[in-house]
This record gives C-alpha cells, sequence and structure tokens, in this order.
C-alpha cells in the first residue's frame, strides 16, 4: 500500500492546472520551487490491462424477489443485452458512439423507443440503457423491464431486428442535426 501511494501518488504521475490572469512562469516557478524539486522523476507504469474478451456471447439469470407493488404481478421480468465498444482512450470513437448512443435510445422517434416502447411489451428501457463511456471498456447496453418472462426471446429479437434496420436504413438527418 505504501509502495502503491509513493509511486502512483508522485508528482511524476500528476497534473497541474492553473487559473486566472497571473502569469504562467510564476505558477510554475512556485510550483517548482516548493514542490518538484524535491522529488526525482520516477517512471510509472499506469497501464490499466483489458478484461478478457469472451470468445461466445454469455446469458445469464438472476432470480429477484417479485415487487408487490407493480402494476402487473406478471410482468416483472427485465431483459437486456450490451455490446463491448471500444477502449475510453480512443476519444473519437467513445465520442462517435456516444452520438449513436443517443440516436438509438433518446426520444420517442428513437429506433428503440419506437420498436421496444410503443408496442407496450415492457413498461421501460431496463436500467443501464444506452451508451457508457465511463470505463475503460466502454459499452452499449439496450432492453426492456416489466415484461412477461416469456417475452424474453421476443425483446431480444425486436433488439436485434432493430439494430439491423439501424444498419440497414441509417438515421433520419433531421435527428441526427437536432442532435
Amino acid at each position: 500500500l505504501k509502495n502503491f501511494h509513493a509511486t502512483h501518488y508522485h508528482p511524476s504521475n500528476s497534473r497541474f492546472f492553473t487559473y486566472g490572469t497571473f502569469p504562467l512562469e510564476d505558477h510554475l516557478q512556485y510550483i517548482n520551487d516548493n514542490y518538484l524539486q524535491k522529488f526525482d522523476k520516477i517512471n510509472i507504469d499506469t497501464s490499466v490491462p483489458n478484461e478478457p474478451r469472451w470468445s461466445t456471447a454469455k446469458s445469464h439469470h438472476i432470480t429477484c424477489q417479485p415487487d408487490p407493488m407493480a402494476p402487473d404481478p406478471a410482468k416483472q421480468t427485465t431483459v437486456s443485452t450490451s455490446f463491448l465498444m471500444t477502449d475510453i482512450s480512443n476519444t473519437f470513437e467513445s465520442f462517435t458512439l456516444s452520438i449513436i448512443g443517443a440516436l438509438l435510445t433518446d426520444g420517442e422517434n428513437s429506433p428503440f423507443y419506437q420498436s421496444l416502447l410503443v408496442p407496450g411489451i415492457g413498461s421501460d428501457y431496463s436500467p443501464v440503457t444506452g451508451y457508457h463511456g465511463d470505463t475503460k471498456d466502454t459499452i452499449f447496453s439496450v432492453g426492456l423491464q416489466g415484461i412477461d418472462t416469456n417475452d424474453k426471446d421476443k425483446v431480444l429479437g425486436i433488439i436485434s431486428d432493430t439494430l439491423e434496420q439501424v444498419v440497414s436504413d441509417g438515421f433520419d438527418h433531421r435527428r441526427i442535426d437536432a442532435l
């Protein structure tokens, strides 16, 4: 723990931010005189390896307590699918994927809103639906909650069909311009 702290919280692994209308040279001189000159530069490997990649898709089922307040006790299933996207350090691709994620799920005219929510199969998107660029390996997830257990495969089919339709037809240019 002490070694980790000494290396990862070392000035060699830091960034300094200044603001205001003061001369930058004065700030840099102060930081150097009062802090940096007291340390020798060290090389720190802060790389984070990628998670192992799966060779095939995986599925996991979790059973939870029924919600006694659910509007329809027979519709308490949630199904979601997630896709590995890009390393967060690829800023251009991550930014582009955030736009595509918004085009796919945000608003009443989005493809997934139209295919999953309008038909009334479920009550709402599943938690974590959308593009998430806040982890090293970014993801896109989409799903539906408040469905009948027997509709799980139907929902997964709608998700697949919707993605294929978007690849084939693209997005409405008015939505792209608006975003």
